[in-house]
């Protein structure tokens, strides 16, 4: 397995895909590359450094951000405001990437139809997105599981934040979405953060669609101008430790629950952390 590079200083044309000699693009790496190979996004300059949506999906590799001066989720992928379609994620570990300024109608990231691998999605920050339409199940994390007898791996999302999101479509997705006919093994948020303006396009749920087993924890869910429902029909829940402001419908056997604000440090701007003094913080409950 081998670790290759893309920076925004870089060149698709004379670069081998090392540290010091860098490619431009994450399309070009990924087809210079094989299934288990890492891809990296570079920080240039130790600032805030933006790629192109790829045309290539996230299959059969690892893909990360380089850490910034102070260890930063600065490096990601930048729409600049435009409609993208969606990409597939299968197969893949998501680390330290930022997918900011971005339209997507029905689902931002999908997950294949039948997939039986792991999904992680670790310290990934989604800021500005808008879904403009959403089917049934759709979400800006989905997964559409097409017949009867389909399996799909477990989804992990740890650290990851959501914020600046809005829907202002038509159809009953939710924030996450998720469709299972079949065998589902679990999916998991731990020390995860989502904050939501419901006056600026309100999602219809925050969970939507047939989850066999939901594991939360350590996660803060805040809803302005909620509430807004829970929503996810499934069959066991592992719910402990979350902070669920403006939610509705939260499951019975969600234990330690809490709705005070976290005062988050500014979720205008995509941060998430809890703010000093914040009772999130004494909970063990920060990104």
């Amino acid at each position: 397995m081998a670790t290759y590079y893309i920076s925004t200083a870089g060149d698709d044309s004379t670069g081998d895909g090392s540290e010091g000699n860098p490619w431009a693009s994450y399309d070009h790496a990924y087809q210079q590359s094989v299934a288990g190979d890492t891809i990296i996004l570079m920080v240039v300059g130790g600032v805030r450094t933006e790629y192109a949506w790829p045309s290539e999906h996230f299959r059969d590799r690892t893909v990360e951000g380089q850490a910034g001066p102070s260890g930063q989720v600065l490096a990601g992928f930048d729409g600049g405001g435009a409609a993208v379609g969606d990409k597939v994620i299968e197969n893949v570990t998501l680390r330290d990437l930022v997918f900011e300024r971005f339209v997507a109608s029905g689902q931002f990231l999908q997950i294949a139809h039948n997939v039986t691998t792991p999904i992680t999605l670790d310290r990934c920050r989604f800021h500005d997105i808008e879904m403009s339409d959403m089917g049934n199940y759709d979400g800006i994390i989905a997964a559409g599981i097409g017949h009867a007898s389909a399996t799909t791996g477990d989804l992990t999302l740890r650290r990851c934040s959501m914020s600046k999101i809005r829907f202002t479509g038509s159809g009953s997705g939710g924030i996450i979405g998720k469709r299972a006919k079949g065998n589902v093994p679990t999916w998991t948020l731990h020390q995860c953060a989502i904050h939501h303006d419901a006056g600026e396009g309100a999602f219809p749920v925050i969970f939507e669609g047939v989850v066999p087993a939901l594991d939360l924890k350590n996660n803060i869910i805040v809803i302005e101008n909620g509430p807004i429902s829970f929503g996810v029909a499934n069959n066991s829940n592992d719910i402990d430790n979350n902070g669920f402001v403006g939610v509705s419908d939260v499951p019975a056997e969600a234990v330690n629950t809490y709705t005070d604000d976290p005062n988050f440090a500014d979720p205008a701007a995509g941060d998430l952390t809890p703010g000093i003094g914040s009772p999130y913080r004494e909970r063990g409950i920060a990104l």
